[in-house]
């Protein structure tokens, strides 16, 4: 027997497009909106609702997916968008608890939390309901801007487009914003209807099989790599042999660690500690075994520059998460859970700038992975001059 999903709001947006690709998964959809008949105008042959018919609408529903609202885009008061986003969402909660229904799926987007407008006060007083339910599984998921071969908000001039040319302005756009593409949410609710237990969700595209992006970031780390050493070859001769002058041992320290795809690769850096010092993460460093140049090269940074030969052979680029260690099995086995090893690691990042180490493993999986979603190009510019300044993003 099908599982059966009532859409509140399924005539916006996200709606429209999602209910065909719902549809072809095999649901059987209950649509609800404020104006039956535009529903049903949108959707002809399907089963149509308003809010003042919920306890028909949701009889034999086994999951809720939320989409009313009254979004950021539009000119409302207070009131209204409390009216629209909480008030309704109560009178849904509380249907859907006499219908005994065991799944809400509820979309948010990824930024409202820092947001300070009316709308986002409102779509936060809207998951404090949500996440106080005790009765009821409740999936979050955050969305970024939604695309498919329909565009709206500000895409919406690329409709006038033929879609295969929209669609690479939209892959240059998505480097510069976080989107997501509608079949990728299908996809996702496909996995929140199997999930039994309450989750939050960040859904983006994460700059998968975007070229323009992937060209742009190439482009800049051979430069960035090139430029230091067109213009810095005397800071690393000078460095290489202050080192060797004073302690034994090589200049150049070659560490294995863990890269993309899980791969194995050797990271050159300016070397810090006495030499047959113990391989561990830079949190478990003995502070005596760091040499007294080592220490001015760790403040300054000035000891990762070596790193540049291996952006220059493809294992690392300029921004990334921090490549560990092959005997950091925790952070391994976390990163490998939440798919960090599906780009290549940086000389620095996201979870860097903010102070953030490898010595709580799950945390740092969970930064990185942060990162891996909301990439873009000004987000690593960012992340680079909080680098050089010391800045924390």
């Amino acid at each position: 027997m099908a599982i059966k999903i009532a859409i509140p709001g399924a005539s916006g947006f996200v709606g429209r497009q999602i209910v065909p690709l719902l549809e072809t998964k095999g649901y059987e959809l209950i649509l609800i909106g404020r104006d039956k008949a535009k529903l049903a105008a949108v959707f002809p042959s399907r089963r149509v609702f308003d809010y003042d018919d919920l306890d028909v609408a949701f009889s034999g529903v086994d999951a809720i997916l939320h989409l009313a609202v009254l979004n950021n885009n539009v000119i409302a008061t207070a009131e209204e968008f409390e009216a629209a986003n909480v008030d309704l969402l109560k009178n849904i909660i509380l249907k859907a608890k006499t219908a005994k229904i065991d799944k809400i799926i509820y979309t948010a987007t990824i930024h409202q939390q820092a947001d300070k407008s009316n709308y986002a006060h409102s779509k936060n007083e809207a998951e404090r309901l949500l996440n106080d339910l005790n009765v009821i599984q409740v999936t979050i998921i955050r969305l970024p801007i939604v695309h498919g071969e329909r565009f709206a908000g500000k895409l919406s001039p690329l409709n006038m487009l033929p879609y295969p040319l929209a669609r690479y302005i939209v892959a240059i756009l998505a480097s510069f914003k976080v989107t997501l593409h509608i079949t990728k949410l299908a996809n996702c609710i496909d996995t929140a209807l199997d999930t039994k237990a309450s989750s939050q969700i960040f859904l983006t595209d994460q700059q998968n099989g975007n070229l323009f992006y992937a060209i742009i970031r190439r482009f800049f780390d051979i430069g960035f790599s090139i430029g230091v050493i067109v213009v810095f070859w005397w800071l690393l001769i000078i460095v290489w042999l202050a080192i060797k002058l004073t302690s034994e041992g090589p200049g150049v320290f070659v560490q294995k660690r863990v890269g993309r795809y899980g791969k194995i690769f050797s990271l050159y850096k300016f070397r810090t500690m006495v030499e047959g010092s113990e391989q561990v993460g830079s949190h478990e460093i003995n502070g005596e075994a760091v040499t007294k140049i080592g220490r001015f090269l760790r403040k300054t940074k000035i000891d990762e520059l070596p790193q540049i030969f291996n952006i220059l052979q493809g294992d690392m680029s300029l921004i990334g998460p921090r490549p560990c260690l092959m005997i950091q099995q925790e952070l391994v086995k976390a990163r490998w859970k939440r798919g960090i090893f599906d780009v290549l690691p940086g000389i620095t990042g996201y979870a860097q700038v903010q102070n953030i180490d490898m010595s709580d493993p799950e945390l740092l999986a969970k930064v990185d992975e942060k990162y891996i979603k909301l990439r873009t190009l000004p987000l690593d510019f960012k992340i680079m001059v909080s680098t050089i300044l010391g800045w924390k993003v």
